[in-house]
């Protein structure tokens, strides 16, 4: 393992943020740096450097402010010509899309489906997706936790359209709910890795 690490560099991704404009700095290094380390390396007017840890390690990116738009975009260019380095590791720096940006580009089939009523039938549950499309395969659970049961599942479509017309269900109270259950939640499906690195 501390073979790999030495031989394998860490990729870290830095959003830097200027009024509504938004990037992503994507670089190279062997341990962890301080943000002034960070920051200093970086062209323009640098405000703020913040780079999130878990139990003392990067999580692999940092926020970078500037004060205006031009330096971030000077740092985007000089970036794309190699001339911003951090020990010798190029950094580099890519245009930032927001969680919601990032989620609209993601391809997906499957969808995450919970405050399902557990009254209701697997029948009645898949007639409000099959509108949608073909449904190709479906998993209900129930979990009981404090005496409160509550249910949740997943629903896999044939196409990325068909799961993101289906998302028109979120937030919704179908026939057979009443104003005081939760309305469903219906989302795309995501592993723990991927839900951390679209946060």
């Amino acid at each position: 393992c501390v073979v790999l690490c030495s031989c394998v560099a860490l990729l870290l991704y830095f959003v830097v943020r200027c009024g509504v404009y938004e990037y992503v700095f994507v670089f190279f290094f062997f341990k962890q740096k301080t943000a002034y380390e960070i920051g200093v390396r970086l062209v323009g007017s640098v405000l703020s450097v913040r780079i999130p840890t878990s139990r003392g390690t990067p999580k692999g990116y940092a926020f970078v402010q500037f004060a205006n738009r031009a330096d971030a975009d000077k740092a985007i260019e000089m970036s794309k010509a190699g001339a911003l380095v951090l020990h010798d590791k190029a950094l580099v720096v890519a245009p930032f899309k927001s969680r919601a940006q990032r989620l609209a580009s993601r391809k997906y089939t499957n969808l995450y489906v919970k405050n399902i009523p557990v009254e209701w039938s697997e029948e009645l549950l898949l007639g409000l997706f099959r509108p949608f499309g073909v449904v190709n395969s479906h998993a209900f659970r129930e979990i009981t936790l404090a005496g409160v049961t509550r249910r949740f599942g997943f629903v896999n479509f044939e196409t990325h359209e068909q799961a993101k017309a289906a998302l028109q269900l979120h937030h919704t109270r179908p026939e057979g709910m009443s104003e005081s259950d939760a309305p469903l939640y219906v989302q795309q499906a995501m592993t723990k890795t991927e839900r951390e690195r679209f946060m």
